[in-house]
């Protein structure tokens, strides 16, 4: 059995809602005689035993796509989504749902929610999946949105979200739920003036029967550039939303504070320049501030950055670890503690040790900026 570990990745890193341990979940493509694809997940509770499980794709011939996104339910097993058959001639993407229905998805139930495209994103609420992914229009910046009714989603509302610019959704799609318990999503796409543009979208309801769109017309969008992100949206403690994404050349990353749940006012800041690139970006907010994780591709550098201000106008960075070739994706969850000043991040990862060889780690920071301490811990994962 080839592995194909340019498909290894580490989409979610999740804190279980019952027992507060934290979850881990990868996927990664195997391939056998070229003919069937396999999704691997690994499953990890913090203080217990590793155990791992295999999902097959049930498409013969099909890749899957990297960069799936998970979801844990309340007293089951997680949700996973993926794409297969992504960039394969003459084959329509298919969306796959998988329902986990023991905790290390021993026991499972494949869904095929039909045709989608890359990206994917997913949220549980009242622990149903509501997903959103690219839809198979193309050329067309269109979101397609869908609320499972029931847990099999054999009951579901589908909804087409149209962008205002007739082109390509491109890189980025995040969902969470606003203040008002209403998703709100941030997306970006390749306009046909060829330069990017960031988009918020606000749903009216859980069915997102109607919503708003906003293009936010940033100075670095503007200018052109590409945007990217990974575990990039969140709603501060004031109610309102916080995303990051990548601009210009050279690469720049942006912190967006959204002034009000529409996000019709924002305020832009430049908050790092890369050397390279960056696979990932991760952002989780601690009350009004926010931390920002990522790698720089050229210094190999694991980076955080700590907003001092709710804007990120003013801010601390730190190196918090170093020699990091290739990585591929991260993920950061910060777990709850009943005291704030023991907030401590954790960050898990992919980073290359060989040519064709990965490697999964995980970081405990000793501290909420986890700034460079004896007290970081690293752990090595098994794949």
């Amino acid at each position: 059995m080839e592995t194909d570990t340019q498909n290894l990745r580490l989409p979610c890193l999740l804190f279980g809602n019952s027992r507060r341990d934290i979850y881990i979940y990868s996927a990664k493509s195997y391939m056998h005689s070229l003919t069937s694809q396999q999704l691997f997940v690994l499953f990890l509770i913090l203080g217990t035993a590793f155990a791992v499980s295999f999902l097959e794709s049930g498409v013969v011939g099909k890749q899957v796509a990297p960069l799936p996104s998970t979801a844990l339910s309340e007293g089951m097993g997680p949700y996973i989504a993926h794409i297969e058959g992504l960039g394969l001639p003459q084959v329509l993407p298919q969306i796959t749902l998988v329902r986990c229905l023991t905790e290390s998805c021993t026991t499972k139930e494949v869904i095929n929610l039909g045709a989608g495209h890359f990206p994917l994103d997913m949220i549980l609420v009242n622990d149903l999946p509501i997903l959103v992914y690219g839809s198979t229009h193309v050329p067309s910046a269109e979101i397609k949105y869908v609320r499972c009714l029931r847990a099999d989603c054999s009951v579901k509302v589908e909804k087409n979200i149209p962008l205002s610019l007739n082109f390509y959704i491109s890189g980025i799609l995040h969902i969470t739920l606003g203040s008002d318990g209403f998703p709100v999503m941030v997306t970006s796409i390749l306009g046909s003036d060829n330069k990017i543009h960031p988009f918020f979208i606000k749903c009216q309801d859980l069915s997102c029967s109607s919503w708003t769109t906003t293009q936010l017309d940033t100075p670095s969008a503007t200018a052109g550039g590409f945007v990217m992100s990974g575990n990039g949206l969140e709603v501060a403690s004031d109610g309102n939303p916080v995303f990051v994404y990548l601009a210009g050349y050279p690469f720049r990353l942006h912190l967006v504070k959204c002034g009000d749940l529409y996000c019709n006012s924002f305020i832009d800041k430049d908050v790092y320049i890369f050397d390279g690139l960056t696979y990932s970006i991760d952002l989780k907010t601690v009350g009004p501030l926010n931390l920002v994780s990522f790698v720089d591709s050229v210094t190999e550098k694991r980076m955080m950055i700590f907003c001092t201000t709710p804007d990120c106008s003013s801010s601390s960075q730190f190196v918090v670890g170093t020699g990091l070739k290739n990585v591929l994706d991260s993920a950061m969850v910060i777990p709850p503690n009943v005291n704030p000043q023991n907030l401590r991040p954790v960050i898990v990862y992919t980073h290359e040790i060989q040519p064709y060889d990965s490697a999964a780690s995980l970081l405990i920071c000793g501290s909420l900026i986890c700034s460079p301490s004896p007290s970081n811990i690293i752990k090595e994962l098994p794949l």
